[in-house]
């Protein structure tokens, strides 16, 4: 009667299992994603001259549209690092005076600014699943990615026409970054299930920025060439820096 009973309750057990694995609407997983990303201009004086090594890590969810289970909405938090390297050919730090040492440095410098960016990411993107086949899930996925800057820093090396090279380490440029990052994503990739809800994700993603990430002006300039300064020895500001960022990711996880 025992052992009767026993197996009865593994076959219940067995039963809900699999019906939570066909019904549940939610899922969770915890994921890290590390990237490539680029941040590309679209001004002349400012020109795109490297990537940067990128890491996010996070938690994402999937939850199921409707009763089918190959359309579902998918999103969650990520905590993510990007960035890239840009020349300028017309920066000024401000504070380099010319042989006067009364008013500030009268040409512009060339300088490499690696600019370091970290950003709390929402994506909302609709993902559509194939059945499981063997153990495979298939999935693509594509809608908007949200990102609000928790942290920006910029190595910069410049030097002006004395060729004195000089450098700025880990500047915080917080103040001169949007705060507010939007972006389109794709991706592609499958779910291999361990076993029973388990499952480990492995996909590709393509993350394209809509807005400049560089909230800035540029310093104007005369018919010469040469940067204006006022009155109050100080530079005159042009128009705004545009400038977006994007990054390819491989996303690894496992859902629960």
């Amino acid at each position: 009667m025992k052992k009767k009973l026993l197996l009865l309750a593994c076959i219940i057990w067995t039963l809900n299992d699999i019906n939570a694995q066909e019904d549940r609407n939610l899922r969770f997983a915890f994921a890290v994603q590390p990237s490539v990303s680029w941040i590309k201009p679209d001004i002349a004086s400012l020109e795109r001259e490297g990537n940067r090594i990128g890491f996010a890590y996070g938690v994402l969810s999937d939850i199921r549209l409707g009763s089918s289970p190959n359309y579902w909405f998918s999103t969650g938090i990520m905590v993510n690092s990007q960035g890239g390297t840009l020349l300028n050919t017309k920066y000024h730090d401000e504070k380099t005076l010319s042989s006067d040492e009364t008013t500030l440095y009268p040409t512009f410098a060339i300088a490499t600014e690696k600019y370091k960016l970290q950003y709390i990411d929402i994506p909302l993107t609709l993902k559509l699943k194939t059945n499981e086949i063997g153990y495979m899930t298939y999935y693509g996925q594509f809608g908007m990615d949200l990102g609000f800057n928790i942290k920006a820093r910029k190595d910069v090396e410049y030097h002006f026409s004395d060729n004195i090279d000089r450098t700025i380490d880990d500047e915080n440029i917080s103040d001169e970054t949007r705060l507010f990052r939007a972006a389109l994503q794709i991706g592609l990739g499958g779910e291999y299930n361990i076993s029973g809800s388990t499952s480990i994700l492995a996909g590709i993603v393509w993350n394209n920025g809509l807005n400049s990430v560089i909230g800035s002006n540029y310093f104007d300039e005369d018919d010469t060439g040469k940067p204006i300064v006022s009155s109050e020895n100080k530079l005159e500001e042009g128009a705004k820096i545009k400038a977006i960022s994007n990054y390819i990711g491989l996303t690894l996880g496992v859902f629960f």
